[in-house]
């Protein structure tokens, strides 16, 4: 059986020793950069038990005392006045915190719980002291530091206070690293969160401060959702700084951070998503509808809202899609978000009045479809499929059903004609779509059955794809519907 992290600590804590007190050029460097991967692979492991323990010979509490060994050496390291070092320390504890947020887990706090009460005070007074003595670029290393440790020193009083008092540093890199750490120490403390965004807001909104530093406060709006009063508060707040005079690039960044806080909390993500839909009518600047949009489909994709089934929503998502300046990444957005919400939520219980509306997407579906982007035809294709299996029993329902099908006919001619080929899941979706139309409306299949038999004769005869399978199963298909007439 192959060696457990906890196996290897001692081994890991010995050569980070050696390689940290070698005077060959590069190796402290190195021994460092490895133990960010080694740590996340350790805190990715379940604790050890009693039979791992027997196995590879460890005391109880072993590799506890070897973690503790490893952390507290990092942490001297960073007091080295060698700023290489106190980089690549700093970058190794970032790794940490950036892999636990990408992933959602806890990885940083398990690395940190590994410490004894007294060791992480000992760390944290070692990168203390690099705060109080150092340089500039050293007072920034240290708060980013204290950011990725916020877990075990969110209740330090010290530390706080030098945290917000960086605030008013007049370095501009000293004073966004200090942000960073007031952000890690607000998503853990409620009390800390309050005081810190009275002066978040302030330096938003002031005109003193340089942009990129008001760009890094505005990010910070996402971190107010320590407790719900704290969360309104910012959201309302967050609010009114967007429809007061604030730039457009600041506007943007607080739209995603304004989305972020709203999705951790049910009591403020239907008016984030209304909200983002005003930022998609038209005499809003393009940047920033394209930042809405994306915003939508962010919260689309966590399924913690039901979005309007209004027609106006579905109308203005429509208009997006006839808009030629947003790029395919985008408009493959907006058809995945139309998707969603006519099937989840619009399809279902849309009103025979607003059913009117939907003959309009034939216009954009029909570009969509024809489109040079394989992920939007295939977004157009999957919005007709679901149209045309949810129409039953709407108003006008046939009507609706014989549009879809001269649609899909003409798409198919369009697809042979231009290709002289079906792509494997464009082709047959809409062979698959056509043969779903002609069974649930049989009188349609009828009156368009001359079409439909020149098609499906053109294919079996030119058409090398639809050969197989596939082919002969819709061909079969096809003939038992014709003897049927």
């Amino acid at each position: 059986m192959e060696k457990t992290s906890a196996a290897r600590a001692i081994e890991w804590s010995i050569d980070l020793e050696k390689s940290l007190r070698s005077n060959k050029p590069g190796q402290d460097l190195e021994a460092i950069n490895q133990m960010g991967p080694r740590l996340e692979q350790w805190c990715r492991e379940p604790e050890v038990n009693m039979s791992e323990s027997n196995m590879f010979g460890l005391i109880n509490g072993e590799e506890k005392l070897f973690a503790n060994a490893i952390l507290l050496r990092l942490a001297d390291a960073f007091t080295s006045e060698n700023k290489q070092i106190k980089a690549s320390v700093v970058k190794l504890f970032l790794y940490l915190w950036k892999n636990c947020k990408k992933k959602g887990c806890n990885q940083l706090d398990r690395v940190m719980s590994k410490l004894s009460l007294m060791n992480r005070v000992e760390l944290l007074r070692r990168v203390k002291v690099v705060f109080d003595g150092g340089d500039t670029e050293s007072r920034a290393l240290a708060l980013t530091f204290f950011g990725c440790c916020a877990c075990i020193a969110k209740e330090r009083a010290e530390i706080r206070y030098l945290i917000l008092s960086s605030l008013m540093s007049s370095d501009v890199l000293e004073v966004k690293a200090s942000l960073f750490a007031a952000g890690c120490f607000s998503e853990l403390s409620d009390d800390f969160a309050s005081v810190f965004f009275e002066i978040l807001v302030n330096m938003v909104t002031s005109s003193d401060l340089s942009w990129d530093v008001r760009l890094v406060g505005v990010r910070l709006f996402s971190k107010m959702g320590s407790s719900l009063t704290l969360a309104s508060k910012a959201y309302k707040i967050g609010i009114k700084l967007l429809l007061d005079s604030l730039e457009e690039d600041l506007s943007r960044v607080l739209l995603i951070s304004l989305s972020r806080l709203a999705s951790r909390s049910i009591c403020l993500i239907s008016g984030q998503v209304n909200l983002l839909f005003t930022f998609l009518s038209p005499d809003k600047p393009l940047l920033l509808k394209a930042t809405a949009l994306r915003c939508l489909q962010y919260i689309a994709a966590r399924e913690i809202c039901d979005f309007s089934s209004t027609a106006d929503s579905l109308e203005i998502l429509v208009h997006i899609l006839e808009e030629s300046s947003f790029s395919p990444l985008l408009r493959c957005g907006a058809l995945n978000l139309l998707q969603k919400m006519m099937l989840s939520y619009a399809l279902p219980t849309m009103s025979d009045t607003n059913m009117l509306m939907i003959p309009k997407l034939f216009i954009v579906l029909k570009n969509s479809v024809q489109s040079s982007i394989w992920e939007e035809r295939v977004s157009a294709i999957g919005i007709l499929i679901d149209l045309a299996q949810n129409i039953t029993g709407k108003k006008d329902a046939t009507f609706l059903a014989s549009r879809i099908m001269l649609f899909v006919i003409d798409q198919i001619n369009w697809l042979v004609r231009q290709v002289q080929d079906l792509h494997q899941q464009d082709g047959h979706s809409l062979l698959g779509l056509l043969l779903y139309l002609v069974e649930n409306y049989p009188d349609l299949g009828s009156v368009e059955l001359d079409r439909i038999c020149l098609i499906l004769e053109y294919l079996l005869d030119s058409c090398d794809q639809f050969e197989g399978n596939n082919g002969r199963f819709f061909a079969s298909k096809w003939k038992s519907f014709t003897k049927s007439r």
